[in-house]
């Protein structure tokens, strides 16, 4: 029986390179560099988007806007204090609306629209006032009601599915 010992240096020797490589791309990508910046770097700030018009959600607002004529536009923002957390949603500069939910009751408030540009500046705020409607879960709390039978039961009105999940 011949044994080929060359066949066998050749194979330790290719696992052994493999292995090399590998531990190599997992000590390079363990890095602590941080290189998520903009790409662009622009100093012109875009457009305000206007004539902002709100429609009145459940919990939420749908905001409709005319985007500003600039190439450089990337989305617009909206930020708004809801029981004392910065909520905010985003819309890419191919839509003109978006919607921002998250709203606990039906009172007034304020929310702030951004355009940004390609380097991740913000435009300007345009300020527009807003009143959700009654979110879905506090119209079916008002519905219940408790028994006391020796066991709890819980009953409430049904809402139909086209008003929930508009």
């Amino acid at each position: 029986m011949v044994i080929n010992y060359n066949f066998k240096i050749k194979n330790k020797m290719k696992h052994l390179i493999s292995i090399m490589i590998v531990c190599m791309m997992f000590l390079y990508s363990c890095s602590e560099e941080n290189n998520r910046v903009p790409v662009v770097s622009d100093s012109v700030i875009s457009g305000q988007v206007s004539k902002v018009t709100v429609e009145r959600l459940p919990g939420a607002v749908k905001l409709t806007y005319d985007l500003p004529d600039d190439e450089s536009l990337l989305y617009v923002k909206a930020e708004c204090m809801i029981n004392g957390v910065l909520r905010q949603a985003k819309a890419t500069s191919y839509v003109n609306h978006l919607t921002l939910d998250g709203f606990a009751d039906t009172s007034v408030y304020t929310i702030n629209l951004y355009s940004v540009n390609y380097s991740e500046k913000a435009s300007e705020p345009v300020q527009v006032t807003a009143r959700p409607l009654t979110p879905y879960y506090l119209r079916v709390f008002e519905t219940m009601q408790m028994v006391d039978d020796g066991e709890a039961q819980l009953y409430f009105s049904k809402i139909p599915a086209r008003q929930i999940w508009q």
